[in-house]
């Protein structure tokens, strides 16, 4: 697990983890960090293999983009 809640990540920061290699990573809480919807859509292509919770808590991510989130079946997403 990978726990970075409160840490103004942000879009640029989402991009720059979504493509980090983190081969063992399942959990990635991303909790309060002004994320929006293309940060978020970093996720939805993402090369974390082994990811299977992502918390996007309390971030700006909007109802479309979590449309997209809902077609995966490999990864649980928390809104």
């Amino acid at each position: 697990a990978l726990n970075l809640a409160n840490n103004r990540i942000e879009n640029k920061g989402a991009e720059y983890l979504s493509k980090a290699n983190f081969p063992l990573l399942t959990l990635l809480n991303l909790e309060n960090n002004s994320i929006e919807d293309a940060g978020a859509d970093c996720f939805a292509k993402t090369n974390l293999c082994m990811l299977t919770t992502l918390n996007l808590r309390k971030n700006n991510i909007g109802p479309l983009e979590r449309k997209i989130f809902q077609n995966n079946a490999r990864l649980k997403v928390l809104f």
